[in-house]
């Protein structure tokens, strides 16, 4: 059975993480890890950007665009 851990860092630089994640860099170069430099989406701010992680539906189109903002009406890829 193959795994999936997915590593989500609030607020952290790429190249600050890129730099500072010893284990997960070592498990890319043993090719049991991944390392890819993705593109925020708009708003960059927590809340949103969970909604769009956990339903894949951009905050444009979800309508979850503050930290404020109630339960999602998206279905969880999860």
């Amino acid at each position: 059975m193959k795994r999936c851990i997915l590593v989500v860092l609030d607020g952290l630089n790429y190249d600050v993480a890129y730099e500072n994640m010893g284990f997960l860099q070592a498990l890319c170069e043993e090719n049991v890890g991944k390392l890819y430099k993705m593109q925020c989406e708009l708003p960059s701010i927590s809340r949103p950007l969970y909604e769009c992680i956990l339903t894949g539906v951009k905050p444009a189109l979800s309508g979850i665009v503050n930290n404020h903002l109630g339960f999602s009406t998206q279905k969880s890829i999860f």
